[in-house]
This record gives C-alpha cells, sequence and structure tokens, in this order.
C-alpha cells in the first residue's frame, strides 16, 4: 500500500503545482485556487505517509487528506465533463443549472460515504512498524 499511496501522491503534486503557480495573475481563478488547496492537501498527506509513518492520529489525518485529493480531481473531473461533452453541456451551458448541481452533490456524497468507510477501517488497521 505505501508504494502505491506514494506514487499517486507524486502523480498529483504537479498537476496541483503546475497550474496554479506557473501562470497566476492578479486574480484568483476557480482552477487555480483548486490547484493550490490540492498541493496543501497533497502536501499534508505526504508529511503523514512520510515523516509521521501514519501513527495515530495521522493515519486519519493521511485517510481525510487522501479522499480530499481524489474528490478534488472529480469534481474537477465532473466540471470538465460539462463543459466539454456535448450532451451535457446542453444540459448546463453555465454551470449554474440543476444537472450540474445534482452531479456535484451525488460526487460529494459518494466521497463522504466512501471517506466515512475508508476511515474507520484504516483506523482499525494496526500500525505497521516503522523503519
Amino acid at each position: 500500500m505505501g508504494r502505491d499511496a506514494a506514487r499517486d501522491l507524486r502523480a498529483d503534486q504537479p498537476h496541483g503545482l503546475c497550474p496554479a503557480f506557473s501562470t497566476w495573475h492578479s486574480h484568483a481563478h476557480p482552477a487555480r485556487i483548486v490547484g493550490v488547496v490540492l498541493l496543501v492537501v497533497t502536501v499534508i498527506a505526504t508529511f503523514a505517509l512520510y515523516a509521521r509513518h501514519l501513527t495515530r492520529p495521522w493515519r486519519a489525518i493521511y485517510v481525510v487528506t487522501i479522499v480530499l485529493a481524489v474528490y478534488f480531481n472529480a469534481f474537477v473531473a465532473v466540471t470538465q465533463g460539462f463543459l466539454k461533452i456535448e450532451p451535457l453541456h446542453s444540459l448546463a451551458p453555465t454551470g449554474k443549472e440543476q444537472p450540474f448541481l445534482i452531479a456535484q452533490v451525488l460526487t460529494l456524497a459518494l466521497f463522504v460515504v466512501v471517506g466515512a468507510r475508508a476511515l474507520r477501517r484504516f483506523s482499525r488497521q494496526p500500525t505497521a512498524p516503522s523503519h
């Protein structure tokens, strides 16, 4: 699990860092805000995994930050789907219509349920000895 998690963390960092800082202008664009938040969440998860070796309470912090990082990616995927897939775009051309809101609420609800289950399961597992 450690290697897969580390790979996933490294995969998220360039996506969070490049768009957020490479072309930052005087106004904060929503994509840049999500990128910065994703970067902060990923740094916290990395700290929990490598510096604290998932010892309590860092196990729970790790699970929450990983679920948040994946949720932010799913949030962006749903948003991009409504922007770029024509049948979805016709349902919500401005992103303020009810189909878009329903899709985002369902995505959030899914991640809350999955995150709660992951937190319960992962918190019960014994902590592996650190090397």
